[in-house]
């Protein structure tokens, strides 16, 4: 079988991560970086 990404969650834009190079900051109140993605597992094709 092999897995394949369905979806991503977006991430912070750059230009705000070169903004504030720590977190928590002004603009994101969390130390915390959300990572989600939906991944499927698909049958292995067999030849």
């Amino acid at each position: 079988d092999s897995l394949t990404v369905e979806s991503l969650l977006e991430l912070l834009d750059e230009e705000s991560l070169r903004k504030d190079t720590a977190l928590p900051s002004p603009e994101w109140s969390s130390d915390h970086i959300a990572l989600l993605a939906g991944f499927r597992c698909m049958p292995r094709i067999r030849r």
